[in-house]
């Protein structure tokens, strides 16, 4: 008897680096963000929330949570905060999501000690909500204290690590670092904890633990790599967490770092790093894919235009609307599976992409390098996708 297979689709929001701020705290010169808090909700397409809620209607875009790994705010900036989270919170309840998961961004703190009358880099923080980052006292207090915190929920386990635990004033942001005494008590903590094995297991933190060089190194010198990063990865990937989900960088990026996907999700609305780079302003959703333990996955993305609010991501080199992880087959496999679905047809044939995912599934979650790759070596055997396979392909041509 053949052995019964499990599956199941969790489907994660994730909204990174808002940098909401009130618009008397910008400079005159320049936007920081295209998300004021005492911006009118209308027209639409120029709101980033308002255009997103918009899209969540007409697209029936749910999610079973929803992910923000910081800056919330700019300059730490108390409107902003406050505005900041109730908009996370609003966009939480209309994607129908079960939980609000929050890390702390470099923003959410006041490290240059800007707020002179308050004590502490975590104070304006630590008032704005007594539910953050959780509803539950217990995390919030190992959150703080020990830096992290470890949570099982029913279909997922999520490790919440504060990068900027030790950020308490300006000169620490030229040495940001992981505690290697602190990667210890995750890997403790974690071993201690019987979690579910065939449940999926993911990171969320603000800042990236692989560098992340820069479009432009001399205007935007990547300094901020987190110390011991590469450290934590050795840590997680025997304990079962192959996904990394982090800010800060302001353009997406999907990247295997020795077996764990570490996905950068750019910036929700923040315009610095991203208009003077012709970046763009990223929304996105993470399908996690398990099957008997394996975890694969692939990530829709929009992205915003103060034109016409937030479409589907067209822009490949940017990043494109769909991509995945969790595959690892070779490059000439992957061809051959696909010239193998013409092996009886002559003449010039179209057949839908579903054809080709119904026999060989993992064709959904192709890396966008493993789709580029695919897509060049096939039209020059004279097979192409319609439309493009970073951009959804829904047709396969095979040219006679």
């Amino acid at each position: 008897m053949s052995k019964k297979r499990s599956r199941t689709v969790l489907k994660l929001g994730i909204i990174s680096d808002l940098h909401c701020l009130h618009s008397s705290s910008d400079g005159e010169e320049s936007k920081s963000s295209f998300l004021y808090t005492d911006q009118l909700p209308y027209p639409e397409s120029k709101h980033p929330i308002s255009a997103l809620i918009k899209l969540i209607k007409q697209q029936n875009i749910e999610t079973d949570y929803l992910l923000c790994p910081g800056d919330i705010t700019h300059k730490v900036d108390k409107q902003g905060l406050i505005t900041g989270l109730n908009y996370l919170r609003q966009v939480n309840d209309e994607i129908n999501s079960k939980d609000l998961i929050i890390s702390t961004g470099n923003h959410d703190i006041d490290t240059f000690n800007l707020h002179k009358n308050l004590p502490g880099s975590l104070s304006i923080l630590k008032n704005t909500s007594k539910s953050y980052p959780t509803n539950n006292d217990d995390l919030n207090e190992s959150y703080w204290k020990n830096g992290f915190y470890l949570k099982e929920y029913d279909d997922l386990v999520v490790l919440n690590i504060n990068t900027c635990h030790n950020l308490h004033k300006p000169e620490d942001l030229d040495n940001i670092i992981l505690d290697l005494g602190i990667i210890e008590d995750i890997g403790e903590r974690i071993s201690s904890a019987n979690l579910n094995s065939k449940k999926p297991k993911i990171v969320l933190m603000h800042h990236h633990p692989i560098k992340h060089s820069n479009i432009d190194e001399d205007l935007y010198p990547d300094r901020d790599v987190l110390g011991n990063g590469d450290i934590l990865i050795e840590k997680l990937k025997p304990l079962g967490f192959n996904l990394i989900i982090h800010g800060h960088k302001h353009w997406g990026r999907l990247k295997n770092y020795d077996g764990v996907d570490v996905f950068c999700s750019g910036s929700f609305s923040c315009t610095l790093n991203v208009s003077d780079t012709a970046y763009i302003n990223l929304f996105h959703v993470i399908e996690l894919i398990n099957e008997n333990g394996k975890m694969t996955g692939r990530i829709k993305t929009w992205d915003f235009s103060p034109s016409f609010g937030w479409s589907n991501s067209t822009n490949a080199l940017k990043f494109p609307h769909i991509t995945g992880f969790g595959v690892s087959k070779a490059i000439n496999i992957l061809e051959e599976e696909v010239i193998e679905l013409f092996s009886e047809c002559s003449g010039t044939v179209s057949k839908d992409f579903k054809e080709l995912t119904d026999i060989y599934a993992h064709f959904n979650f192709l890396s966008h390098d493993n789709l580029v790759k695919l897509e060049g070596r096939l039209k020059e055997k004279k097979i192409v996708f319609n439309p493009s396979l970073v951009l959804g392909a829904e047709k396969i041509i095979k040219y006679e």
